[in-house]
């Protein structure tokens, strides 16, 4: 499990892809997300799953870029020791992405939750 967690940690540093980063650290993300007039994109996983969307939005420029700009995003860890508002992110099925707005922590739309995740994501950022 702690290599899982040093691989997820370290992706959220080497995929950046020049367009932005993903943040693991919850408030970080939000007041970043405020300054820069965006939305918050909350990945939420569980410690043996989550690679596999930072890799394909790696991969797929359009969709890395149309993100980016529209969105801070976030990976939290479901079991993770962090502060964030798990009530607002609150689900059983894993992974889950929730698109929120980071001054009232209220969706700005319907969560996406299991392995469709890249198939949504472009349909949402269409």
């Amino acid at each position: 499990m702690r290599v899982f967690l040093l691989l997820v940690f370290l992706s959220l540093f080497f995929l950046r892809g020049g367009e932005g980063r993903w943040y693991g650290d919850y408030e970080r993300a939000r007041r970043t997300a405020i300054k820069e007039g965006k939305g918050l994109l909350v990945y939420l996983v569980e410690p043996e799953s989550g690679q596999e969307l930072i890799r394909q939005v790696a991969s797929a420029p359009k969709i890395r870029r149309e993100l980016f700009h529209r969105y801070v995003p976030v990976v939290l860890l479901a079991v993770s020791q962090s502060r964030y508002p798990i009530e607002l992110y609150y689900t059983t099925q894993f992974p889950a992405i929730f698109f929120m707005d980071p001054k009232r922590e209220v969706p700005l739309h319907p969560p996406i939750k299991g392995l469709k995740l890249v198939e949504e994501l472009r349909r949402i950022l269409k």
